[in-house]
């Protein structure tokens, strides 16, 4: 079921063409990278406002201020990969932009699980120098859905 949110926040929200979503460590970084050297695209600054979740009761003010540098660009938009978890930032998308254009980046599972794994590694969050023992130690769920569970 779709919430409505009350007209007065639409009327407000900021000019807004896309929104990235996806999951972390599928490449939504590079892909903003890509976006903002465009010189007919504006990208929030920054990259990962948070506005529909964590932000969102920052108002509409706070979020417009993430896009006070953009100007004269045909195309405007954000990236933040935590939309896609969500119920509720659905929900309040779609409110807020019924015709918004998702970009939702995506990643072959197990690379994705390797780059966590380096990432991981290499910032000191775990110990598992052999990625299959990563594998064999991550949660259940992990495991599941790897072998599509």
């Amino acid at each position: 079921m779709v919430k409505t949110f009350p007209m007065k926040t639409i009327v407000e929200a900021p000019k807004l063409d896309f929104i990235g979503v996806g999951v972390n460590k599928c490449g939504s970084t590079w892909v903003y990278n890509c976006l903002h050297e465009h010189p007919d695209i504006c990208c929030s600054e920054p990259k990962e406002t948070m506005y529909f979740y964590k932000n969102f009761d920052n108002g509409i003010d706070w979020y417009k201020s993430c896009f006070s540098h953009c100007e004269n660009e045909k195309v405007v938009g954000e990236f933040t990969p935590g939309y896609s978890v969500l119920p509720e930032v659905a929900e309040r998308m779609h409110a807020h932009y019924p015709d918004i254009k998702i970009i939702f980046v995506i990643r072959n599972p197990i690379e994705r699980l390797k780059s966590k794994w380096r990432f991981s590694y290499l910032r000191g969050i775990h110990f598992k120098k052999n990625f299959s023992e990563y594998v064999r130690t991550t949660p259940k769920g992990t495991r599941d859905w790897l072998q599509g569970k």
